[in-house]
């Protein structure tokens, strides 16, 4: 584990490193800011499996509008200290620059790397590959798989707080043999306000690469989120 926890250290320095290389002092992705919310309802946990509820809220055009909603439903086997594996079925709609919306849909399996540390940090390796169906496509079927490092740790700094992670995830296109998504998340902080329920504040650099000229273009997002 020590080597899998060195190896994830690295990996996400270099992550880190990649996106830093990519990055403007403007946003280009259409000039946009925006701000998303994320919900959490934990429906089953035990030592091995764990079941949860998913939406989100993307307020798009400067953070006007709600321009992307989703919904997910996932499940998780805990094989051993280090080892999860997952998956679930996901619904998304995105408004049309022309008007209407665009359905996706996606089934999602997960096997994920997790080493725990005894002193309150943890390191992830989450690893995604995406069955996707879109509507605009004639709900052809697509590949993509996604890579996230996650490193996170308890802290207290502030009051009510929990933890706090940051994180790296890359997405690869197997339609279009490359890479074409990456987010960034330097700041993800937690705080637990009942015992039941907790809010988490983050920022998010999200950069995607153009079809036609394969350029990168990014967006600032902030965010807001609940688990319950």
């Amino acid at each position: 584990m020590r080597r899998l926890s060195k190896w994830c250290i690295a990996t996400a320095l270099s992550a880190v490193v990649s996106v830093i290389s990519l990055t403007e002092t403007k946003a280009e992705f259409a000039d946009d800011f925006r701000f998303w919310n994320e919900f959490l309802w934990k429906q089953y946990k035990d030592d091995h499996w764990l079941a949860y509820a998913y939406a989100e809220l993307r307020w798009v055009n400067d953070a006007s509008y709600i321009g992307t909603w989703v919904l997910q439903q996932k499940a998780y086997y805990q094989a051993n200290n280090w080892l999860q594996l997952g998956g679930g079925p996901a619904w998304i709609e995105v408004e049309q620059p022309t008007g209407g919306w665009n359905s996706l849909a996606r089934i999602e399996l997960e096997a994920n790397l997790i080493s725990k540390r005894k002193t309150g940090s943890m390191i992830g390796l989450i690893n995604r590959l995406e069955t996707r169906w879109w509507e605009s496509r004639d709900w052809d079927t697509e590949f993509v798989s996604r890579h996230r490092i996650l490193y996170s740790r308890t802290a207290n700094w502030l009051p009510r707080m929990a933890w706090f992670e940051f994180s790296n995830e890359i997405f690869f296109d197997y339609n279009q043999g490359r890479f074409n998504e990456n987010r960034f998340r330097p700041a993800n902080l937690f705080f637990k306000m009942t015992e039941k329920s907790t809010i988490n504040v983050f920022a998010q650099l999200r950069s995607i690469r153009s079809v036609t000229d394969g350029r990168w273009n990014h967006a600032y997002i902030m965010g807001t989120g609940l688990r319950w």
